[in-house]
């Protein structure tokens, strides 16, 4: 998948308020409460918001952040790791995002963490296109593959 550069242009722009993502984060906490996780890996920079509603709902006290890129405004390139958790080994690990897109990156973290010795990795997502090739296991909402989200942090 070297080189890639996906146009999104023509998806259907759709903006989300704080109150429909403080709901759709809620929802979320509920899902994973009764699990038990370790730590909360937020995917940076669109899972920071997420993770720090969840981590404050569930009261988990250690949250950390991985820097994954590959879109650059609306274009989709090549993935990348800027940012790496600190210590992990043997955690297990809630990896929260805002969106599973096309799943590359979240099948990319999950490769990581588990290649680098994390004991076991779920993910959480406000938002999932059915047609990911990742299906985190806690998902608020499926949207359309034509939608392009608009989270209230994007100003």
């Amino acid at each position: 998948m070297h080189g890639i550069k996906q146009q999104v242009s023509d998806l259907k722009e759709k903006k989300y308020s704080w109150n429909y993502i403080n709901k759709a984060c809620a929802n979320l906490a509920e899902q994973v409460a009764d699990r038990e996780y370790d730590m909360y890996i937020a995917l940076s920079r669109g899972g920071l918001v997420p993770a720090s509603i969840l981590a404050n709902l569930n009261n988990i006290g250690q949250v950390q952040s991985i820097g994954v890129k590959s879109y650059d405004s609306r274009n989709q390139g090549e993935l990348y790791i800027y940012q790496h958790p600190i210590r992990f080994e043997g955690k297990r690990i809630l990896v929260i995002d805002d969106l599973s897109d096309n799943g590359r990156t979240l099948n990319h973290i999950h490769r990581y963490l588990l290649n680098n010795g994390a004991g076991h990795v779920t993910s959480a997502c406000i938002f999932a296109k059915r047609e990911t090739n990742h299906i985190p296991m806690f998902v608020y909402k499926y949207i359309p593959k034509d939608q392009w989200v608009v989270f209230p942090w994007e100003v």
